[in-house]
């Protein structure tokens, strides 16, 4: 078993603390009112505990030197024996348990002279131990430390190194002093916030007027003539326009009605306004006179013109005609290219489609004059199918003054759009020696104007 040893303070302060927090810990750590840290504080040698295992002096020194106070850790000396007998003190105050959590009562130096060698005085008593002698009545109370915690302690973090230490005037670690430090700290983030609260006002500010501008700025859409235009921004609006274009014309193209056609030349007259007053804008962004884009009715002098107002750049802040307007973002050209597009697209398939539709009414028309012209009576009254084909095909869609001549050898002619009845038979007949063979029979006329005539001879 470890022996015994006891804690004892001088009156001593670390480095890096103050002198009046240190004697406010202490007090709250022993519980003392200020006399009895005073006296705790003058210098003298004061025994705090006696009779306390190493273990127990380590943690109690440990606590005090968090708040800065020095203790010293010596062996408990043997109690000296008296030199007579012991004279009961009135006033001493009751011992404290070893290792106990209390503190004993705090042990002054006496002040007594020696007894002098060969006197002839009666052998005094031993002295009175100076803590019941010097200390008043109520000092001889147990004394006890508040309960050791971490709670107790003021701790502190470098702001210069980062150290977490307890409170201190001076860092132990880059030896910075922890207040001044803590207050540049703080002054810096009040400037820092500040300087973030200016920025963001002024970030306010220009978007205000940002948007003020862009409101008095004249948009794609509209019929006011005052104002400018940017490059840019006349891209824009162009693209959008040939865009509408585009859209009104597929109606047009897909079923062109009365009602479609009056609504495309409608949009056609409000397209070619917009257009005219984009280029009178855009001029004025030139700082030159909107009546410049009468050039636009000149043969050869309206391509000049736009290729002109497409990439001439515009005045650099105010001119007579306004200010100067915002920029434009190049996203609100790329979502009109891409409507341009597709009303490109939906012209092309519209196109296809009446085309197509087209040629089947056209089919279903020449069907209907074939079924119309076509005569069942022609299978029994010619001999050969190439009679039949050239009776049911040109024949019979031929204008009347028309005759149609055969021969049994399998010869046939015709004649359409004659002067009269019997030139179109002699037409007919002649047309069809020419491929009659030779020495066969005479070709005679079968038809004129879709009337047989071997059935009314028969």
């Amino acid at each position: 078993m470890d022996a015994s040893v006891q804690i004892v303070f001088f009156g001593e302060v670390m480095e890096g603390f103050h002198l009046d927090d240190v004697k406010r810990k202490v007090g709250q750590l022993l519980k003392l009112d200020e006399p009895r840290v005073a006296q705790m504080f003058s210098g003298t040698r004061t025994v705090l505990k006696r009779a306390v295992p190493p273990a127990d002096a380590k943690r109690y020194a440990d606590v005090l030197a968090k708040v800065g106070a020095r203790i010293h850790i010596e062996p408990t000396a043997a109690p000296a024996k008296p030199a007579a007998a012991p004279v009961k003190p009135a006033a001493a105050a009751p011992a404290s348990k070893a290792g106990g959590i209390g503190f004993p009562s705090i042990q002054m130096p006496d002040d007594e002279p020696a007894p002098r060698a060969g006197s002839g005085d009666a052998p005094r008593p031993a002295p009175i131990p100076a803590a019941v002698a010097k200390v008043p009545a109520t000092s001889a109370k147990t004394l006890e430390l508040a309960p050791l915690t971490e709670a107790a302690v003021d701790e502190v973090t470098c702001p210069n190194c980062g150290e977490r230490q307890t409170k201190r005037l001076l860092c132990r670690g880059c030896s910075t002093n922890i207040e001044m430090a803590i207050a540049n700290l703080a002054e810096r983030e009040n400037a820092a916030r500040e300087a973030k609260k200016d920025e963001l006002l002024a970030r306010q500010a220009m978007r205000a007027s940002r948007s003020s501008i862009r409101s008095s700025s004249p948009g794609v859409f509209g019929f006011s003539l005052s104002g400018r235009m940017g490059r840019l921004k006349y891209a824009t609006a162009h693209a959008w326009m040939w865009a509408l274009l585009l859209l009104l014309v597929v109606p047009v193209i897909e079923k062109p009605t009365i009602g479609r056609i009056l609504f495309f030349l409608l949009g056609l007259a409000l397209v070619a306004f917009m257009s005219m007053r984009h280029s009178v804008l855009r001029c004025h962004d030139c700082d030159k006179s909107g009546w410049w884009t009468m050039l636009t009715f000149v043969p050869g002098a309206s391509v000049i013109l736009s290729l002109v107002l497409s990439f001439a750049p515009g005045t650099n802040g105010d001119n007579d005609y306004g200010e100067q307007p915002p920029s434009q973002p190049w996203a609100f050209l790329g979502i009109a290219v891409v409507v341009l597009v597709i009303g490109f697209a939906l012209m092309i398939k519209a196109s296809i489609h009446s085309v197509q539709m087209r040629g089947m009414h056209e089919t279903e028309e020449m069907s209907e004059s074939e079924k119309e012209a076509f005569d069942p009576r022609a299978n029994t009254l010619l001999s050969t199918p190439e009679q039949r084909d050239n009776f049911n095909g040109p024949y019979m869609a031929a204008r009347e003054n028309k005759a149609f001549a055969v021969s049994s050898a399998g010869g046939w002619g015709m004649a359409t759009s004659a002067g009269s009845v019997n030139e179109a038979a002699r037409a007919a007949v002649a047309d069809c020696d020419t491929r009659r063979p030779a020495y066969t029979p005479q070709c005679t006329v079968v038809n004129v104007n879709g009337q047989w005539y071997s059935s009314r001879r028969r």
